[in-house]
């Protein structure tokens, strides 16, 4: 069977988060460079996700459509954090951070673990990395399908078995991985969406991986493990990504 490519719009990913980057940390300047930086298309082939950052040559549609992006980021961010007061972050944190939100965005949980209409979607971050500490900053107070998502940040391992909190997404940071396979023995039976950005995630029972890749970002799912949490990835989302099911070893 011949290898298909089908090309999404890469702005259609920025575009629908554009209140979600306003009045962040980052400044107007970063927020442009990182759509500058990372442009034209998020390319599929045989199945694995991509955002691609290596186009040459835009379509004229796809100028017009950053001209019209560009006006619009003006408009959000009017009123936002003064650039000389912005701090300066990665454009690389916002674009993994967006992907996040997505996730999240994404994923259905069984009705019972929301029975109160303004129960919060609560995100746990585990571990310490720059991302841990941009999802601290940047999504705090957002909303995922009307409840606003509030984050806690737990340095290591004893520390969040302390809170004994249990929450409906958590993000493992790479200082974490070794320690994953016993992370994941406390999520047994409990709905909660796994995601990260270190190797061998999805392989090892993680739900939702970002993977850098040259200068692209891939994302892996793992719709299995999603499933056996009693939650479920959207099948539009799961297109984009590279299937990784979890390991026969790593299977109870």
């Amino acid at each position: 069977m011949a290898n298909t490519t089908r090309i999404v719009p890469w702005y259609t990913l920025f575009f629908q988060d554009l209140i979600f980057l306003r009045g962040k940390c980052a400044s107007m300047a970063v927020f442009l460079s990182s759509l500058s930086g990372f442009t034209y298309d998020i390319a599929v082939r045989s199945g694995s996700g991509a955002l691609n950052t290596t186009s040459k040559r835009p379509t004229r549609m796809v100028l017009q459509t950053l001209k019209i992006i560009l006006c619009a980021a003006l408009i959000f961010f009017c009123g936002a954090v003064p650039c000389s007061s912005a701090r300066k972050t990665s454009p690389v944190l916002l674009v993994k951070v967006s992907f996040l939100l997505n996730f999240m965005k994404f994923t259905e949980w069984p009705a019972s673990v929301f029975p109160p209409a303004d129960q919060p979607l609560l995100l746990a971050v585990l571990g310490e990395s720059p991302v841990a500490t941009q999802i601290k900053q940047s999504l705090e107070g957002q909303l995922v399908s009307d409840r606003t998502i509030q984050v806690a940040t737990y340095a290591n391992l004893p520390a969040w078995r302390q809170a004994r909190t249990m929450p409906h997404a958590l993000f493992v940071s790479e200082s974490i991985s070794r320690q994953w396979t016993e992370v994941l023995a406390l999520l047994v039976s409990h709905p909660v969406l796994t995601m990260a950005d270190f190797p061998n995630f999805c392989a090892q029972g993680g739900m939702l991986n970002l993977v850098p890749h040259g200068d692209t970002i891939h994302f892996e799912a793992n719709p299995g493990a999603a499933k056996k949490a009693s939650l479920s990835l959207n099948a539009q989302m799961l297109q984009l990504a590279e299937i990784i099911p979890t390991k026969k070893e790593m299977a109870p």
